[in-house]
């Protein structure tokens, strides 16, 4: 199905990619070849995410740029993934403009701005946005997913929110 939707021709002209989010057990192991055939062909980069009980793997970093290795949230405590997440796409976007009036804050310096100001209990994005946005002289929009899709292909950082079940949460913890 989604070699498919990738080789729509109205998709042509984007860069694609696949993200995948994995148990490590494929259900589907006997139809896979005509998959990664078809995503060969619409010329799609797959990123993938394994999720499971061992803690026993060797993780790989996926580096959007060299600027921002040092922006990783290891051993995140509280709930302060939104202020790690608000963060990376607001120092990626500042990077994007050269010369930036006011320069480029630091990574780290921004993520506790934002926990200082919205603290570590969580909070809704779309807030944190708005203020810090406003602070920075940037500007941010809700999107669908085609544009998103948009955003993605011409290198824009994006955000976006999802939510786990109590399941899910605990098994993502011990990750």
């Amino acid at each position: 199905m989604c070699s498919y939707v990738f080789n729509k021709s109205e998709y042509s002209d984007f860069k694609k990619y696949l993200f995948v989010l994995s148990d490590g057990a494929p259900s589907d192991i006997d139809n896979i070849g005509p998959t990664i055939s078809g995503l060969k062909d619409a010329n799609v980069k797959i990123i993938s995410c394994y999720v499971g009980n061992s803690s026993n793997i060797e993780p790989k970093r996926l580096y959007i740029n060299k600027i921002n290795k040092s922006a990783t949230a290891n051993k995140q405590e509280k709930g302060t993934c939104y202020a790690n997440a608000v963060a990376a796409v607001l120092h990626l976007a500042m990077k994007r403009i050269l010369n930036r009036e006011g320069g480029y804050p630091d990574f780290f310096k921004l993520r506790q701005n934002i926990i200082e100001a919205f603290g570590e209990d969580g909070a809704a994005v779309s807030n944190v946005l708005a203020k810090f946005s406003k602070e920075y002289r940037l500007r941010y929009e809700e999107k669908d997913a085609k544009e998103a899709m948009i955003a993605i292909t011409s290198n824009r950082p994006i955000i976006t929110t999802f939510f786990l079940t109590s399941r899910e949460r605990k098994a993502f913890r011990i990750f």
